[in-house]
């Protein structure tokens, strides 16, 4: 991004190529193809070229501003096609519509969601600690941590620098993954972290 008169900020090479290579990558994913490839630079140039007005030199770099909003939009893209992947014919019901409950009754179809929304979550943190408490003291410090701290607080209170911390978390994601439980840790921007 480079500076012009009156601090107008521009487009910059760094940008260029951060969009052609998302862009690229993109295209290779699921819903996605070569051809839309010229599009997708597009919409990215065009949504960086809105947010350029909110850089603020004091809270990261140029490149590194670029990078955050590009990325975002990119993730938007893949939540949008994964949105429309949704089966479209399923049916539209009431959920205060009375169903038969299994036993000879009626309940509001809302009360099965709650019910089930409940046990699903019962189970998971169930799973989660099952997990949790096989793992060494390290990465086990390291999973209560990452609950409440941020990854630079984390590697301060562990005494570590960063990138051991990521590898650390590398190792918990297939612990996880191994345990079947990569769906939670998708939920969590702890460990959502991309493999550097």
């Amino acid at each position: 991004m480079t500076s012009g008169p009156a601090n107008v900020i521009s487009i910059d090479d760094y940008a260029l190529r951060h969009i052609r290579h998302r862009a690229r990558q993109l295209a290779r994913t699921e819903g996605f193809t070569a051809q839309d490839i010229e599009d997708i630079q597009q919409d990215l140039i065009m949504d960086l070229l809105e947010r350029l007005s909110k850089f603020d030199a004091t809270k990261a770099t140029c490149n590194m501003f670029v990078t955050s909003i590009i990325d975002r939009k990119v993730a938007a893209f893949i939540r949008d096609r994964n949105c429309k992947k949704r089966n479209p014919r399923r049916e539209e019901c009431s959920l205060n519509e009375c169903i038969d409950d299994g036993e000879g009754g009626s309940i509001e179809r809302i009360q099965t969601i709650a019910a089930n929304s409940n046990q699903e979550t019962t189970d998971l943190a169930l799973d989660v600690e099952a997990v949790i408490n096989r793992l060494s003291d390290d990465l086990r410090r390291l999973c209560e941590l990452l609950k409440t701290n941020s990854i630079a607080d984390t590697a301060r209170a562990m005494g570590v620098p960063r990138t051991t911390l990521y590898t650390y978390i590398r190792q918990l994601r297939k612990v996880f993954k191994a345990a079947g439980l990569q769906n939670y840790l998708a939920g969590r921007s702890s460990f959502c972290l991309r493999a550097r």
